[in-house]
């Protein structure tokens, strides 16, 4: 509507709709997946990770991070309401473009609308990325203790056999966990991305004049909570591959082991060598992105230069 009365560009227009997009699928997305994440869940809690002393702490934590989300979506998207008065186009932007007498009715509308706005756009996608970053830091506490058994037991046949069973379902999980999250994951990356580019976009070509209070409270959330989930969910399925790594130059050492003792066991020989021999999957969006500490440096390289190029276009066109 705004574009057809020729008061916002179209690229605005395709830029803020294209990102609008994004959290409706995330959430049909995990809605379809809810009992695949639903059985992760059980398999976590059947392992004893989500009880007593653990499930106590890890709760604090999960709980504080939420409420940090919630807490700057909400007084960011209040303060840029207050403000919204002092900057037309924003006015007009939460107001449907209609023209409104500055009364309380007008004011609810709009304060109702950016709350709705940030509600959505960034304390649903946070509540997403701390879904997705649970379950990969849970399982990748499921391989560290996998690890600390092997080690704590006798490398026999048959405590090898035990833990090639509790190995081969941490393999299932991994994998089942890779693709419920996959997709969801992908999205929720294009959601962010999109919202960080468009707000260094407003920042760089905006002048000084222009850049008022109600938009900078508006970019708060996109500096703040989009780097922190990006960086959160990166490195949480990160950790997976590093305790996986651990997990495989523990049996290495373990095969080498075996094969220098005078009398080797081959039964246990065998089992060892079946668990190296498994590939876990490493955790993706869409088989897109790998998540690894180095992706969140391309992320924020990009996003630099990206930057700087805004800069440079902006310079040449003052010349």
């Amino acid at each position: 509507m705004a574009y057809a009365y020729k008061t916002i560009d179209l690229e605005i227009v395709i830029a803020f709709a294209s990102n609008s997009i994004f959290p409706v699928t995330m959430w049909y997305c995990t809605f379809t997946k809810r009992a695949l994440i639903r059985q992760i869940v059980i398999y976590y809690y059947n392992a004893g990770l989500f009880r007593g002393n653990v499930l106590h702490n890890r709760g604090k934590i999960i709980n504080s991070i939420i409420f940090c989300a919630i807490l700057i979506s909400f007084i960011s998207a209040l303060c840029c309401s207050l403000t919204a008065s002092t900057d037309p186009p924003v006015k007009q932007y939460y107001s449907f473009h209609l023209v409104l007498d500055e009364n309380f009715v007008a004011i609810a509308i709009r304060h109702l609308m950016i709350q709705l706005v940030f509600l959505y756009q960034f304390t649903f996608t946070c509540l997403v990325a701390v879904m997705c970053g649970t379950l990969y830091y849970s399982l990748s506490e499921l391989f560290y203790l996998f690890r600390k058994d092997l080690q704590a037991d006798t490398p026999d046949s048959e405590n090898m056999r035990a833990r090639m069973l509790q190995y081969t379902k941490l393999f299932e999980i991994a994998n089942e966990l890779e693709k419920t999250l996959s997709t969801t994951c992908c999205l929720f990356l294009c959601s962010q991305m999109i919202s960080m580019y468009v707000s260094l976009a407003t920042y760089v070509l905006l002048d000084e004049e222009r850049l008022t209070m109600c938009i900078i409270w508006e970019s708060i959330p996109e500096m703040s909570l989009i780097p922190a989930s990006i960086i959160g969910v990166t490195l949480c399925a990160s950790k997976i591959s590093s305790q996986a790594e651990n997990c495989n130059i523990y049996l290495q050492t373990l095969h080498d082991r075996l094969i220098c003792h005078q009398k080797t066991d081959w039964k246990t020989f065998l089992l060892v060598k079946a668990m190296m021999n498994k590939r876990l999957p490493y955790m993706s969006a869409c088989r897109i992105i790998k998540f690894t500490p180095a992706f969140i440096i391309s992320v924020f390289g990009s996003l630099f230069t990206y930057g700087l190029l805004i800069l440079n276009f902006k310079h040449t066109e003052r010349k």
